[in-house]
């Protein structure tokens, strides 16, 4: 397989425009956005034991509540980083701009962003409910597995959008190589 050089230009140029885009709509959609992770987060952590919860608040910052049974005793840790939502969902706008700068034709594209935007979702939920979960079980601010936790929201998360792009789209960067031709000579028999 080779890989095409004029798409790779394409691509580059192609990417700036809904790159920008994506940023300037990016502070409207994310509220939207975030509700929409943590009610799927929450629905799958109620149903895990320990039960958890998470929020964010007015200011941005989110907390996991963790319900301590027998009493439902609820204990709330919040993620130091109070913009912890606006970098970890900030994926969503790479990965949109990436795909839609994919040299393909528009329909294709247009599949891709759909497809690209469920798979980044389904990602983010797993990623924040794996954090809250953890927290949850671990119960204990003082563990250094505790306070690492939420790192699967940050540095992890961040190459989440370039692997799901590959995945996505490796197949159009990618050519099959030309069979080798060979001579066939045809002869008369005499």
């Amino acid at each position: 397989m080779i890989l095409r050089p004029r798409s790779v230009w394409i691509f580059a140029l192609g990417f700036v425009p809904p790159f920008m885009v994506a940023v300037w709509l990016y502070p409207s959609v994310l509220p939207g956005y975030q509700r929409a992770v943590f009610a799927a987060v929450n629905s799958i952590l109620g149903v895990l034991s320990p039960l958890a919860e998470v929020r964010a608040d007015l200011t941005g910052q989110w907390r996991i509540l963790v319900h301590r049974p027998p009493t439902d005793h609820v204990v709330t840790y919040a993620l130091r980083n109070a913009n912890i939502g606006l970098l970890t969902f900030f994926q969503q706008v790479v990965l949109s701009a990436l795909l839609l700068a994919t040299p393909v034709g528009l329909k294709q594209r247009l599949r891709l962003l759909a497809s690209g935007v469920g798979v980044m979702f389904c990602l983010h939920v797993s990623c924040v409910a794996g954090c809250a979960y953890g927290m949850a079980f671990i119960d204990n601010a003082k563990s250094p597995v505790f306070r690492s936790l939420p790192i699967i929201l940050g540095p992890f998360a961040s190459g989440l959008a370039v692997v799901a792009w590959s995945t996505l789209t490796w197949r159009y960067w990618l050519a099959p190589m030309a069979p080798a031709t060979t001579s066939k000579r045809v002869g008369r028999n005499l």
